[in-house]
């Protein structure tokens, strides 16, 4: 990729009520919205109220990506199957000045994060067909894509594919050295 990015200058912590306006600011944004299966303008209380039962829900875990002390992006678990070893994942950098890179280095995080922390075996994704930027990433970390969800969504007229992606715990073991490598320098 040929970005200057160091591993250590990256943190994920987690999502709390006190980032409720920030987070909503950025998922206001048009682009962010557009990414989203719901694209309509959030409200402050709905947002945090949205907050509260995602940071007391089992099943999701929610994250807040800093670069170098400064919040940047989200990235959160969601329907988490314990049982079954899987769950799902939204993410998105909110921050338009972020340093360029940080997109890969966030998620490059959240799938230790997902695989060790949490001990699942299987990430699904996916990325509406409006947003190829968001499939680029998917593929670039290693996801298989699984299948297409043909005319799935509709914004305004117009109804988008959703593709559905998977990364699976094994995988992403043996490729996360050469991922590392790509997203990280050695300095």
């Amino acid at each position: 990729m040929g970005f200057d990015l160091r591993y250590g200058d990256f943190r994920l912590r987690p999502l709390t009520v006190a980032d409720a306006a920030m987070t909503m600011a950025w998922r206001n944004q048009p682009s962010i919205r557009a990414s989203m299966y719901t694209d309509h303008e959030i409200r402050l209380d709905e947002h945090t109220a949205w907050i509260g039962r995602a940071t007391s829900n089992d099943t999701c875990s929610y994250h807040i990506c800093e670069y170098r002390g400064r919040p940047i992006g989200s990235v959160g678990f969601y329907a988490i199957e314990r049982r079954h070893g899987r769950g799902e994942w939204t993410f998105y950098i909110g921050e338009p000045d972020a340093v360029r890179g940080s997109g890969g280095a966030m998620l490059f995080m959240a799938a230790d994060h997902f695989f060790d922390g949490l001990g699942l075996s299987k990430l699904c994704g996916d990325a509406i067909s409006s947003n190829p930027r968001s499939a680029r990433l998917h593929e670039n970390l290693g996801f298989e894509l699984e299948g297409v969800r043909l005319r799935h969504l509709r914004r305004g007229d117009e109804m988008l594919d959703v593709r559905l992606y998977a990364l699976f715990a094994d995988k992403w073991k043996s490729a996360r050295q050469q991922q590392f490598s790509t997203l990280f320098s050695a300095r």
